[in-house]
């Protein structure tokens, strides 16, 4: 009866072992699927705010560029002028 009740509870214990394992790595499985979550959406997140920036930059050299451009034309325009 002993061997029988020792052999009954290591079985139990076995069992809840696994269920404990399994339990765990599904566990972590969801953590490691929310930690990738959350990396993707922040991810996404930093390219749209970078993109939206380099879209700013570019709109700012542009701006600068053509008044650079507009000052270049106004000289020469002047200079013409001076040289007549």
């Amino acid at each position: 009866m002993l061997e029988f009740d020792k052999r009954f509870f290591q079985r139990q214990l076995d069992r809840l072992a696994k269920t404990y394992k399994d339990e765990l790595r599904k566990m972590q499985a969801r953590a490691k699927e929310k930690a990738v979550e959350y990396v993707e959406k922040n991810m996404s997140y930093a390219k749209e705010s970078l993109t939206s920036e380099m879209q700013n930059i570019m709109r700012q050299f542009d701006k600068s560029a053509l008044e650079r451009q507009t000052i270049i034309n106004d000289l020469q325009t002047y200079q013409t002028r001076l040289m007549d």
